[in-house]
């Protein structure tokens, strides 16, 4: 049995992804514009990230129908979106971090107050485990246990 999500958070995620993919684009730009770069490098570097942020975002949307957190036996999987979205972004990051100075540059040059703010969207995850408990928090329970994954581990 699949999770029933009901349909009014459906717009809440979609407004949450797209303000905070919009906010990451202005706080990047706005650090590559006070990262000592020069003006060519700046301007690559707000347009590579709203291209990564709008495909990020494309791929997102695209994925989210096609991943469902049950097979067709009811056990719980793991979406091979986690890696997508997950490991291949971290992987990304990390590497840009490593290699490209003028990326640390511009991860230097972001006030640590707009770093924080853009951890705000985890708070839309404390509306969902009020709002809607028994259709977020329940069938990834029940997925980690299928996994094998219990609360003692």
């Amino acid at each position: 049995m699949q999770p029933t999500i009901p349909g009014y958070l459906t717009p809440i995620v979609l407004v949450v992804s797209v303000t905070l993919a919009g906010w990451l684009y202005r706080v990047t730009a706005e650090a590559a514009g006070h990262a000592s770069l020069p003006a060519t490098t700046r301007s690559r570097f707000r347009l590579g990230t709203g291209v990564f942020l709008a495909a990020w975002l494309g791929l997102a949307f695209l994925a989210a129908r096609s991943s469902p957190v049950l097979n067709q036996a009811g056990q719980g999987v793991v979406p091979a979106s986690f890696l997508l979205f997950g490991g291949v972004t971290v992987s990304l990051a990390i590497g840009l971090l490593a290699f490209s100075p003028g990326w640390r540059k511009v991860v230097k040059a972001v006030p640590a107050e707009r770093l924080i703010s853009t951890q705000v969207y985890r708070l839309i995850g404390i509306m969902f485990l009020g709002l809607y408990p028994w259709s977020c928090c329940l069938p990834t329970l029940r997925c980690l246990q299928d996994l094998g994954i219990s609360r003692s581990d």
